[in-house]
């Protein structure tokens, strides 16, 4: 009787390390998208070019700025910096231009502007001066295989 009570108690042990070991890693992963976040520095604007659909939940926003600047090493070098995961906002492809991962592909077109303000952690897609989507730059990461 004894034995099965060891046994037992060890496995619920076990249980409960990797449930901790598991919130630890989460809420690891949440502390440093918000880090990241912070130390993009990116105040820009910029017009919708074409817009690339995976599925009806996935695709990519490809762009061209028209007001502010994006360093394109600034991120590898955050990347750097992390312990939980790679993450990524924009993409950077040379003769493919910039663009940005979207779960939502079909609310955008060709011609969309774009607003991101990193220090207000903020992503806003407008159509004609008017506002069609809102997002948090956090959000809307991506994690990258490396």
């Amino acid at each position: 009787m004894k034995k099965w009570l060891i046994i037992i108690g060890s496995i619920v042990v076990l249980i409960l390390l990797v449930v901790r070991l598991i919130v630890t890693a989460v809420g690891g992963e949440e502390d440093e998208k918000q880090w990241y976040v912070s130390q993009l520095h990116y105040n820009f604007s910029a017009e919708v070019d074409s817009v690339e659909k995976f599925h009806q939940n996935g695709g990519l926003v490809y762009f061209h700025l028209t007001r502010g600047s994006i360093e394109t090493s600034y991120e590898k070098k955050l990347n750097k910096k992390l312990k939980h995961s790679h993450l990524g906002f924009i993409y950077y492809n040379r003769g493919d231009g910039v663009k940005i991962f979207t779960s939502r592909p079909n609310t955008y077109k060709a011609g969309d502007s774009i607003s991101v303000d990193s220090e207000k952690d903020n992503l806003t897609f407008y159509r004609d001066g008017k506002e069609i989507a809102t997002a948090k730059i956090s959000e809307s990461l991506s994690r990258r295989p490396f």
